[in-house]
């Protein structure tokens, strides 16, 4: 339950809050319709594609999935025909909970560096300090959205690197 709908409940206006959690809910739709909008362009979808989601938690350190991102973005790439392999280091089962039946097929790997080979799109959401170990993987021919500017664009040669807040790639 938001702020803004306890304040509603108990008669204190609030609008402030409201409209922070309206920005909040638009920011988390961003990297959806980026990774949308660059298929599209290139005349493609994602249908069809296996997508690896690092960073299931709202943010590092915590198994808290309430307010994650992750959770509107693999639904939605689930919805459109991906294929999801999604990891956390704690907030997995959390992260399964929340999201319920909207990613019925998604795969919940032990360990996030099997998965890398196989993906075609890689999501960095959730920056963990051991997604930094992606650097050290190949990922020529990949997609890498980088939601949290974690990594710089010369890290991955050869890959399509895009990012939040960045003017790389489109």
């Amino acid at each position: 339950m938001t702020r803004a709908t306890v304040a509603a409940r108990n008669d204190v206006p609030l609008e402030v809050v409201r409209a922070a959690d309206a920005a909040n809910d638009r920011q988390k739709r961003v990297l959806g319709d980026k990774i949308e909008g660059h298929f599209r362009r290139g005349g493609g979808t994602v249908s069809g594609r296996t997508v690896a989601v690092w960073g299931l938690a709202f943010k590092p350190g915590t198994d808290d999935v309430r307010e994650s991102a992750s959770l509107k973005i693999v639904a939605r790439l689930a919805q459109e025909g991906a294929a999801i392999v999604a990891h956390d280091p704690i907030a997995t089962e959390n992260f399964r909970k929340a999201l319920g039946g909207a990613a019925p097929s998604a795969v919940y790997p032990a360990r996030w560096q099997d998965e890398v080979a196989d993906a075609d799109i890689l999501l960095v959401v959730t920056n963990w300090p051991e997604y930094q170990e992606l650097r050290a993987f190949d990922l020529a021919g990949k997609t890498l959205f980088d939601a949290r500017r974690a990594f710089a664009p010369t890290h991955f040669p050869g890959a399509k690197y895009l990012s939040i807040g960045r003017q790389i790639g489109s």
